[in-house]
């Protein structure tokens, strides 16, 4: 299945060449589009949320409302609810502001950022595709360090169960994310990450009702099988 991206922005016609130009070239990455459009308002919508979830991360234009430009809240406000309520999903966010939409406060906070000026449209979107291009998912293999103690095959089965794992980048790590399917295949337990850049490290978890029972060690993405140590065992 190809890795889903949500796209939040201004349904209307000053918005129209989002569609036009930002999600072919999103597609043209192989990436899944989900948004939306027909279902905003001020308040987040039950079926916004599901695709919400369903997404690998999300971006958020956050361009002017016409008619409301000289106000201190001049952009689209299911736009900002959408993109804090993926934060509160642990999802990575990509705001992109035009020029002249005021800072906003809330729970959004130093989040990646690209600047649109819409007289040069294409700088936008060249910086859009090169953030969005590390979306792309990778399965890891999780594999036991030691064959003492509960069998992860058997852990994951819990439907209390939740992979969580986090990168580190230049020294700095992030906050753990939810880990969107964990399967069975031919014998091993695959875990599905996205976000994670080629020079990244990755740190995972298995938790089962909110308790860490198995993590693993900074490890490469690149090395595909990750051992983890049950916890106890």
């Amino acid at each position: 299945m190809p890795t889903r991206v949500f796209i939040g922005y201004g349904y209307n016609a000053r918005d129209e060449w989002i569609e036009d130009y930002v999600f072919p070239i999103v597609k043209a990455l192989g990436l899944q589009i989900l948004h939306g459009k027909g279902m905003h308002g001020e308040q987040l919508q039950d079926g916004v949320k599901a695709r919400i979830e369903q997404a690998a991360g999300v971006i958020g234009f956050c361009t002017l409302r016409e008619g409301h430009e000289a106000e201190k809240f001049n952009t689209h406000p299911w736009v900002r609810e959408e993109m804090a309520y993926a934060l509160g999903q642990h999802l990575p966010i990509i705001e992109v502001r035009e020029l002249g939409v005021n800072d906003f406060e809330g729970v959004i906070g130093n989040r990646q950022r690209i600047s649109l000026n819409q007289n040069d449209r294409l700088a936008c979107v060249a910086e859009l595709v090169t953030a969005v291009s590390r979306w792309s998912g990778r399965k890891l293999r999780l594999e036991c360090h030691s064959e003492r103690g509960p069998d992860i095959r058997i852990i994951v089965r819990n439907p209390l169960f939740s992979a969580w794992y986090r990168t580190r980048i230049g020294g700095v790590d992030s906050e753990f994310r939810l880990a969107r399917g964990v399967e069975k295949i031919g014998g091993g337990i695959f875990m599905q990450v996205h976000s994670v850049p080629d020079e990244a490290l990755i740190e995972v978890q298995g938790r089962v009702d909110g308790k860490v029972v198995f993590s693993s060690d900074w490890e490469s993405p690149d090395a595909v099988q990750i051992k983890v140590i049950v916890i106890g065992g």
